[in-house]
């Protein structure tokens, strides 16, 4: 028997342990690293919606269980409510009156994960709590501290890790008439995430005028071509606020508004319009009305609320649409994705004073019914500031909310006000105190904890407005530091699940510019633009020329976007989705072997791989599967030659009269053959 030397049996003890540690780990539910609220000693009770949770990583590959420990109680016997969330899984559970181990397996890449264990139930109208005794984790190993500068580490590397495996993912493409062995270029786009700025000022021509051919001086070529290489959204700063589109009441002024939209729509960005209404930048004629709606004499309070519903309702008809059947009479809301109806509902209360949690529901009901009545798509949103630094709850100034509860619960209470879901995206505002010493310093880990709380929602989550002050109590903000703050807001939001769209509030030239804009005085990048664009640029899945392989298809890993497909001068888009990693296109409808004539050999290849749903080569209407439909795909195109010249299109021959006689007879020929061989096998 071989004996150990102490030294090596110490260390062997000392692996074992570790390993054991990795292996399995039960934290109690008050000694979890994040509480979003609640308490407890030992067990740790939500009394509202929320979370408890920490990190957790792997060395490679692998399956983690986790056990969430819990028990609920309620006074409406609807039980509470929990989900176990990692990245894009979420296990949920209704959680009865005894404590109950809850688990489940989750499959991961390597890297750093955070695991939040949320209740999510929680109404007004009834005391419903869900408590955690404990958290075991299985399978990995446990970073369970407060101390913020690993937080902030472990923030970062689960952001990094998301991108890097929820970001992108793997697509086979299926392109049906192409032979194998053709050459196949593959270019992005667009992200699927939304990464853009503000077209600031009060005159959109100033950034968006028409660029005269040879013009490279221009602010308006400077600002569009960098929108155009790096942004796919965005956003008026003051163009689209009362004040500037209707100062006279009853007299739209859209203009502006108009140039911006109709230049997105002409150059695939979208668009975040800013705002409805809000509190300051309305015009005299709605503050008088403000004014008389807050009063403490009902006769003047009245009119005024009434008068006031009716002026928004009249913006509402304009701003967004005005409600009637006709879907093509200049609805705008058809050309923005996102807009905040109330901006800074919380931080600036005016509205809120007047019309309360219900009457704010309504307004967003009346904007929810104009987008269905437009035949849009657009998410209405709130939007606050002070809630990822320095986030106070706004009701009571002087107490810290480092998850931001209140901005949750804000949401939650307009949506619970009686007008169904009418707030659907959370819109989170971010002009960071550059300082590197102080309590409400930028904290990755602070960022993380609030955009996990505010992701409890199940919302998506825009980064609406996001800035660094040039200095802040006479310390200027250095180059060196901009760079870091806009490298980790990028790469945090981009890390968080529920993130949709970040957009840069920093202005252009010819603004004076300082450490923390994107470019100098000359339209050239700073670090700080240097940054972002290195970031941005890691998140562009390089273009790449691929060959189609025996099956007719090509693979590749990349980044979920818009990308364009070419071969020979031919172009078909492709929308890489998260959730899909399969795809049909059919470059050359019933062109099944590729040879550039749709003939009876490609019956052939159709009957020999019907049914198949990864064979794709006979694929002719990109339902990626091999059915009926195709034949009728190849019967429809019989006779047609393909050519792929040097222009942007596939051209196809159209059969002549003596090429559909030759049809006729080929397929009876194949209905005859498939006939006889079905009698042979009966």
């Amino acid at each position: 028997m071989t004996r150990l030397r102490p030294q090596f049996f110490l260390a062997w003890i000392t692996t074992l342990a570790l390993a054991s540690y990795a292996s399995s780990q039960t934290i109690t539910g008050s000694n979890l690293s994040s509480h979003s609220s609640g308490g407890g000693t030992g067990n740790w009770t939500l009394n509202e919606d929320g979370y408890v949770g920490t990190y957790f990583s792997l060395a490679a590959p692998g399956s983690v269980t986790l056990t969430a420990n819990a028990s609920g109680t309620t006074t409406d016997g609807v039980q509470p409510h929990m989900n176990i969330v990692v990245a894009d899984t979420k296990a949920g559970f209704d959680v009865g009156s005894s404590s109950t181990d809850y688990s489940h397996t989750f499959n991961l890449p390597a890297g750093t994960y955070f695991v939040r264990t949320e209740f999510n139930n929680d109404v007004s109208t009834a005391d419903r709590q869900l408590t955690i005794g404990s958290l075991t984790v299985s399978g990995a190993t446990v970073s369970n501290t407060t101390t913020t500068a690993t937080n902030d580490a472990n923030a970062l590397a689960a952001a990094d890790t998301y991108i890097a495996n929820y970001r992108q993912g793997p697509a086979k493409i299926a392109l049906s008439g192409l032979p194998a062995g053709a050459q196949v270029q593959v270019k992005m786009v667009r992200n699927a995430f939304n990464f853009g700025t503000y077209v600031q000022g009060l005159d959109a021509s100033t950034f968006l005028a028409p660029v005269a051919p040879g013009d490279t001086t221009s602010t308006a070529y400077h600002y569009q071509n960098f929108v155009s290489s790096h942004f796919n959204i965005v956003v008026p700063s003051n163009m689209g606020k009362w004040d500037s589109t209707e100062a006279t009441q009853n007299v739209p002024t859209m203009g502006n508004v108009d140039t911006i939209l109709n230049y997105a729509q002409s150059h695939n960005l979208d668009v975040r319009m800013h705002n409805l209404i809000w509190g300051a930048q309305q015009p005299t004629w709605v503050n008088t009305l403000l004014t008389n709606a807050q009063s403490s004499n009902p006769a003047v309070s009245g009119p005024a609320k009434t008068s006031l519903m009716t002026a928004i309702s009249n913006r509402i008809a304009y701003y967004v649409g005005d409600g009637d059947a006709d879907t093509h009479d200049g609805d705008r809301s058809q050309h923005y994705q996102e807009l905040d109806v109330l901006n800074e509902m919380l931080r600036n209360q005016t509205y809120y004073k007047v019309f309360g949690y219900s009457g704010i529901a309504q307004i967003h009901k009346m904007v929810q019914d104009a987008v269905v009545a437009a035949g849009a798509n657009t998410r209405l949103y709130t939007n606050e500031y002070n809630v990822l630094q320095n986030s106070n709850d706004p009701f009571t100034t002087t107490v810290q909310d480092p998850y931001a509860n209140w901005y949750r619960r804000e949401v939650e209470s307009v949506n619970s006000a009686g007008f169904g879901q009418v707030v659907n995206g959370i819109g989170v505002q971010y002009n960071i105190d550059a300082r590197t010493s102080g309590t409400q310093v930028h904290s990755a880990a602070r960022v993380a904890q609030v955009m996990n709380n505010l992701s409890v929602t199940g919302l998506p989550i825009t980064l609406t407005e996001f800035a660094i002050q040039p200095t802040t109590n006479g310390v200027t903000t250095t180059a060196a530091r901009s760079s870091q703050l806009y490298n980790e807001s990028l790469r945090l939001l981009y890390g968080t699940p529920q993130a949709t769209s970040f957009l840069i509030w920093e202005p252009w030239p010819p603004a004076a510019s300082d450490n923390t804009t994107l470019v100098d005085s000359n339209w050239n990048l700073t670090q700080s633009g240097q940054a972002v664009v290195n970031l941005l640029n890691s998140w562009t899945t390089p273009t790449q020329n691929l060959t189609v392989g025996a099956d007719g298809s090509i693979n590749f890993n990349g980044y979920y976007g818009d990308y364009e497909l070419s071969v020979g001068g031919h172009t078909v888009p492709l929308s890489l989705m998260k959730g899909t990693s399969a795809y049909s296109i059919p470059v050359a409808p019933g062109d099944y072997n590729g040879d550039g004539t749709v003939d009876a050999a490609d019956y052939t290849v159709w009957r020999h791989t019907l049914g198949s749903t990864s064979d794709l080569r006979a694929d002719g209407n990109g339902d990626l599967v091999v059915d009926d439909a195709d034949f009728s795909v190849w019967r429809s195109a019989f006779g047609s030659t393909y050519v792929f010249g040097g222009g942007a299109s596939l051209r196809a021959e159209v059969p002549e009269p003596a090429s559909l006689c030759q049809f006729f007879f080929v397929s009876l020929a194949c209905a005859f053959k498939v006939l006889t061989r079905s009698r042979i096998r009966a």
